[in-house]
């Protein structure tokens, strides 16, 4: 997203800037936090976040190798989409696995994404080493949120149908 390279200079910074800047990446980072407060009894706390930054780490390597789709950006928009529907309804139905693969895919494409538009004056190490420490920032603050959106089925539904509307702005954009 534009949002994302606001950023002037190279490397570290602008890693760490992407995915606070780019609001599609913003929010599946987010959620996923969230889903791992709200998922802790079923999962250890730290499955999904470790599992999106470590599906991120080897999609971002990819991108800045030159892998791409061609629908990334789709991909990315749709991830968030499928995100808000776990958060909204099946958080609870939704096998461990499953999610855990869900929460791998859409982090496989995020990394892409963030790998393959590494500026051009920056150090791709520093850029990746950015990003996912970024990342693991924005799930903590997804966790913190956990308690808040846990608090109630009305306040999980409508931060669900919030995610869910955010990305279907963000895949009509795309």
């Amino acid at each position: 997203m534009t949002f994302a390279h606001l950023t002037g200079g190279g490397g570290l910074f602008d890693g760490l800037a992407h995915p606070v800047f780019g609001i599609d990446h913003l929010i599946a980072i987010v959620v996923v936090g969230t889903l791992a407060y709200l998922l802790r009894n079923r999962l250890a706390g730290y499955t999904l976040p470790a599992t999106f930054v470590g599906a991120m780490a080897i999609g971002g390597t990819l991108g800045v190798l030159g892998v791409t789709t061609g629908s990334t950006e789709l991909f990315v928009a749709l991830s968030v989409v499928l995100l808000g529907v776990v958060l909204l309804a099946l958080t609870g139905v939704l096998d461990a696995r499953a999610l855990t693969g869900l929460v791998a895919l859409a982090a496989l494409f995020h990394g892409l994404a963030h790998g393959g538009e590494v500026p051009s004056a920056a150090s791709p190490a520093l850029y990746v080493i950015g990003f996912l420490l970024a990342t693991a920032g924005l799930h903590l603050a997804g966790v913190a949120l956990g308690p808040v959106v846990a608090r109630s089925r009305i306040v999980r539904g409508l931060a669900g149908v919030g995610v869910i509307a955010a990305g279907v702005v963000l895949v009509s954009g795309v």
